[in-house]
């Protein structure tokens, strides 16, 4: 078994783990597809008007 192999095995184990731990947290559980929507909308227009304020 080469290193690769057994990193991606261990970095899949721990992903598998963390999103355990997140689905059982009821805060996480909360959060959804709005919240997330709701976050990348302010960091397009923060990025919006930055690069406006550039061109400006």
């Amino acid at each position: 078994m080469n290193t690769d192999t057994r990193l991606a095995e261990e970095l899949e184990r721990r992903l598998t783990h963390i999103e355990t731990v997140e689905a059982d947290d009821p805060v996480h559980a909360r959060l959804g597809g709005g919240s997330l929507a709701l976050f990348l909308s302010v960091v397009g227009v923060i990025a919006l008007s930055s690069w406006i304020a550039g061109v400006l």
